[in-house]
């Protein structure tokens, strides 16, 4: 059964590598995405005032502009406290110290995968914390919500690639006693 077009998550051989090699800066960026789920334009729009290392949670600004609590695990908080947390503003800046774009975010991380050989991208990195969240978890709604997806029916795409969950459904259906 091949991969559906629109969901390619990344590999987490992929991911782990890029992260031992990758520069303090891009490991963050990576790690936001993988970790968190987040987008190109959400990693660009963070700002420390939306950051809480101490109690790790954050606040992200979306499609839409619409706001949506993320819970940043230890390793995430590890990768950002990397970072110079003590200059308020923009978590990540451009070359010319101004705040980076998505377009930016997106090159960065790609430009890293690509050095390294690896068939990862910046988008497929959402993909991955979204496939991996559905299989641990199996509640659609959880997943939908930590995305920000307005509606469950973009997230649904994400349970096709959670390989065995109808099998192991349908193989787990009992049949009714006479």
């Amino acid at each position: 059964m091949s991969t559906p077009r629109r969901w390619r998550p990344a590999r987490p051989d992929d991911i782990g590598q890029a992260l031992e090699l990758a520069p303090a800066r891009v490991a963050a960026m990576i790690a936001l995405m993988a970790g968190c789920g987040l987008r190109c334009c959400e990693v660009a729009a963070l700002r420390w005032d939306d950051v809480d290392l101490a109690s790790g949670e954050a606040r992200v600004i979306g499609k839409g502009s619409k706001e949506r609590p993320v819970w940043l695990s230890v390793e995430v908080v590890r990768r950002l406290a990397l970072l110079d947390t003590v200059t308020p503003g923009p978590v990540f800046l451009n070359l010319h110290g101004r705040p980076a774009s998505a377009a930016v975010v997106s090159q960065t991380v790609n430009s890293l995968f690509r050095a390294l050989g690896l068939g990862a991208r910046a988008h497929r990195l959402r993909h991955w914390h979204a496939t991996d969240a559905l299989a641990r978890s199996g509640n659609l709604a959880k997943v939908r919500d930590m995305l920000g997806h307005a509606s469950a029916a973009t997230t649904e795409g994400y349970a096709a690639l959670v390989p065995g969950e109808a099998a192991a459904l349908q193989r787990a259906t009992k049949l009714p006693a006479a």
